[in-house]
């Protein structure tokens, strides 16, 4: 078995992206990771909080930072911050090939600090704080439906 490894980033979602046109192009990133990831054995979480992803991928290390690396070079992606890397135990999302977590499950006042956690300079928001938040979308059902591919967020 493959060591396991883990990837926590944060993006901004391209300025070059119309408001228009974010909700179909995230449908697309989503759809795109859920093949992907599948194909490699890679698993994880999403969150777009409507400026920002935060996204964990779980898998073998090489999986990892090759999706990473195409991640990182996607130009719908900008200012693209690891926050976390290294090796896991166990995994944290793992029967989900790629989870979407909706924020719009959250107050506002939890999303206006997130978001503003993220835009600050320091990049204050602790990969800690992303994991939890990811956790707690998928444990409390905040989340857009996985039925397309029959499956369920869950936290370990």
């Amino acid at each position: 078995m493959s060591h396991l490894y883990h990837l926590c980033y944060m993006s901004q979602i391209s300025p070059d992206i119309p408001a228009s046109g974010v909700d179909s192009e995230v449908t697309r990133i989503i759809d795109s990771a859920r093949v992907n990831n599948a194909r490699v054995g890679l698993t994880g979480c999403l969150i777009f909080t409507g400026r920002h992803f935060l996204q964990i991928l779980e898998g073998a290390a090489d999986d990892v930072e090759q999706v990473f690396g195409a991640i990182a070079h996607d130009p719908r992606h900008r200012r693209v911050t690891v926050l976390s890397l290294g090796s896991i135990e166990t995994r944290q999302f793992p029967e989900t090939w790629m989870g979407f977590a909706d924020s719009s499950g959250l107050a506002a006042a939890d999303l206006a600090a997130i978001t503003a956690a993220i835009d600050a300079s320091s990049h204050a928001l602790d990969v800690r704080e992303v994991k939890t938040i990811l956790g707690v979308l998928a444990q409390t059902g905040n989340r857009r439906a996985t039925a397309d591919l029959g499956l369920s967020l869950q936290q370990a």
